[in-house]
């Protein structure tokens, strides 16, 4: 998920600015977190950290841009 999400970084840094990126990562983070209770099979549970990663670099990519324009 991580090297998906780090290709289409530039596609989203495009449409959105940096605080409403903060606020979607934070958003898809804790919904990703949270499907954990839901953990059913294993195909679930490769969706599941497909999804942690990619909202992972997408937060990770955020903040280093929000570090950098400051």
């Amino acid at each position: 998920g991580m090297l998906i999400g780090s290709m289409l970084y530039p596609l989203i840094s495009k449409r959105f600015d940096t605080r409403e990126q903060l606020y979607l990562t934070a958003g898809f983070c804790t919904f990703s977190t949270a499907a954990y209770v839901f953990l059913a099979d294993n195909s679930f549970a490769v969706i599941l950290e497909f999804c942690r990663g990619f909202a992972s670099i997408l937060a990770i990519l955020s903040v280093y841009v929000l570090a950098a324009e400051l």
